[in-house]
């Protein structure tokens, strides 16, 4: 139980540096497309991750 939450919460942590990562190589044209301005790139990568722990929860209390 402990380690599927330590793991799960690294798999959220490089999902957001790899969503930080994606968002930054974008130009400012291609971000406006998307409708996301560069000092959002943080908070959408936050949502991201924790979107994936929330995707994650239900499966994991079930098995209580």
């Amino acid at each position: 139980m402990f380690v599927s939450f330590i793991l799960a919460k690294v798999q959220a942590y490089f999902r957001y540096r790899e969503t930080v990562r994606e968002l930054s190589l974008l130009s400012d044209r291609e971000l406006t497309d998307l409708g996301i301005g560069r000092f959002q790139i943080d908070s959408v990568a936050r949502q991201s991750a924790a979107s994936m722990l929330l995707v994650d929860e239900p499966t994991s209390s079930t098995t209580l």
